[in-house]
C-alpha cells in the first residue's frame, strides 16, 4: 500500500473531461489504498459506479462556479501539489493551514500526448533497484531507488492515456 512517510494514505485529484478509462483508474487506485478527490462530472461519475471519492468542494470548501472552470484554483489545491515536503517551512505551511498533499494529478484537458512529473515519497524506497511494471499496459522499467526519491518519475502518455505501477524489488 503506497504510504506517505506519515503513514497516510496517498491522495490523488482526478479531473477528466473525456471520462473513458477514469472509472476502472480509480478503482485501481482504491483498491491500492488512494484516496481519490475529484471535480463536478467526474465525481458524479464516480459515485455513479460506487467508487469511493471526495468532491473538490468539500477539499476547498468553496462551490464550483463559472460553468465548472473555476474549481481547482485554490491555496488547499495549489498548496497540496506546490509543497516541497522536503522543506520544513512548505510541510509547516500545510500543517498549519490544514492541507493534505496531493501526490498524484490525472487530468486530460485537450486529446494530446502529455508529460508529467510525479515526485515519489514511498518508505524503503531508496537503496534498492526497483522494477515497475504498468498495470494498465506493457511497459516494465527499472529504476534506482535513491534516483526515483530524489527526482521522482517523469512519465510521457499518449491522448488520454494512463499508467498505473506495481513497484516490486529488482
Amino acid at each position: 500500500m503506497p504510504l506517505r512517510k506519515t503513514g497516510k494514505a496517498v491522495r490523488a485529484l482526478l479531473s477528466v473531461s473525456d471520462k473513458r478509462g477514469i472509472v476502472q483508474f480509480a478503482r485501481d487506485l482504491v483498491a491500492l489504498k488512494w484516496e481519490i478527490v475529484s471535480t463536478g462530472g467526474t465525481a458524479e461519475a464516480l459515485r455513479r459506479e460506487q467508487v469511493p471519492v471526495t468532491g473538490i468542494e468539500d477539499v476547498t470548501g468553496f462551490p464550483e462556479m463559472m460553468d465548472g472552470r473555476v474549481k481547482t484554483l485554490h491555496p488547499k489545491v495549489h498548496g497540496a501539489l506546490l509543497a516541497r515536503r522536503d522543506h520544513p517551512g512548505d510541510v509547516a505551511a500545510l500543517e498549519q493551514h490544514g492541507i493534505t498533499p496531493i501526490d498524484l494529478v490525472a487530468v486530460n484537458l485537450a486529446p494530446h500526448r502529455s508529460q508529467c512529473y510525479a515526485p515519489l515519497e514511498i518508505e524503503n524506497l531508496a537503496d534498492h533497484n526497483w522494477r515497475m511494471k504498468d498495470l494498465l499496459g506493457a511497459e516494465l522499467y527499472e529504476r534506482f531507488g535513491d534516483d526515483l526519491q530524489k527526482q521522482g518519475l517523469y512519465l510521457d502518455l499518449p491522448p488520454h492515456g494512463a499508467q498505473l505501477f506495481h513497484f516490486v524489488p529488482a
